[in-house]
């Protein structure tokens, strides 16, 4: 389903927003926003465009303090955790499926702002500039009214693209100069491998092999850059990850013990209570409900 915000007025969540194929939504309100601390995964591929005020998040982890204007790139899968917002926050943000942003990915990833855009979710957006993105936002909800166009999508994948070659690079361009020393390529890697893998794989061992180098080096690269041994790292993947299926699914406690492959319910229910000091059910609980 492909919509633009005339049609999401009214009650509908960020789930619900979440929850299309493409949809763009100006002027997201405060009331909208995640309740504060907690954990929201996306299910889609998200770019907000932060017009007023401030905010403070974390994005996998990766905590941001995040003044207007800027542009916000979320992927699907990567978990949103608002710590603050102030009351002239303004926004609009663009939703689009797996399915869309990979076309667009196929055209774009071999333009050298890439890799950038990837490291720095978060980029300033000249003044300047403001209005080139005011007017992107026009014209998207143009194209979505054309609602007997065959095309609609092929219109919005490419109307995209090249918006992103014609402009959207000036935006990370200055972040060029700063790009990882080899140090924190390395972490930039390990970091990527625990997304893909934490549910699995919760030893150190691992990710040092598939970075070809010792878990003592692997270690002590991650805490000089980041603060934060590897091995918290994976763990805070594992937790961050538990209290969204807490918060958000229907799956019981011994589901998401399954889900994160731990070896018993029990298991499980200790590893959490260390890192947050409760329960799963307690956790579930504290939010109001759901499937124990």
């Amino acid at each position: 389903m492909i919509e633009d915000d005339k049609d999401i007025a009214g009650g509908k969540t960020v789930a619900d927003i979440l929850g299309s194929e493409f949809r763009i939504y100006r002027h997201l309100p405060v009331e909208k926003i995640p309740a504060i601390d907690e954990p929201v995964k996306f299910t889609s591929n998200a770019s907000i465009y932060m017009r007023c005020g401030e905010c403070a998040a974390d994005i996998d982890l990766m905590s941001f303090r995040i003044q207007a204007p800027s542009i916000v790139n979320i992927r699907a899968g990567q978990i949103l955790v608002v710590k603050k917002v102030s009351e002239d926050f303004d926004a609009s943000v663009m939703v689009m499926s797996r399915e869309i942003w990979d076309a667009i990915f196929n055209l774009v990833k071999d333009c050298k702002s890439y890799p950038i855009v990837r490291r720095y979710p978060v980029a300033q957006v000249p003044p300047e500039l403001m209005p080139v993105l005011d007017d992107l936002y026009d014209r998207v909800g143009v194209f979505l009214r054309e609602r007997d166009n065959p095309n609609i999508k092929e219109t919005m994948i490419f109307g995209l693209t090249t918006f992103f070659f014609r402009r959207a690079h000036t935006f990370y361009d200055r972040y060029a100069d700063t790009y990882p020393t080899i140090h924190s390529r390395v972490v930039d890697r390990f970091v990527s491998l625990v997304q893909q893998n934490f549910r699995r794989q919760r030893f150190l061992d691992f990710y040092a092999s598939k970075l070809d180098i010792t878990s003592k080096h692997l270690s002590r690269t991650v805490k000089a850059q980041t603060g934060h041994t590897a091995v918290e790292w994976i763990e805070r993947y594992v937790i961050l990850e538990a209290k969204a299926m807490l918060r958000s699914s229907n799956l019981t406690v011994q589901q998401i013990s399954d889900e994160l492959y731990f070896p018993s319910q029990s298991f499980f229910g200790k590893y959490f209570k260390k890192s947050t000091g409760m329960s799963p059910k307690e956790f579930r609980n504290m939010l109001g409900g759901g499937n124990v």
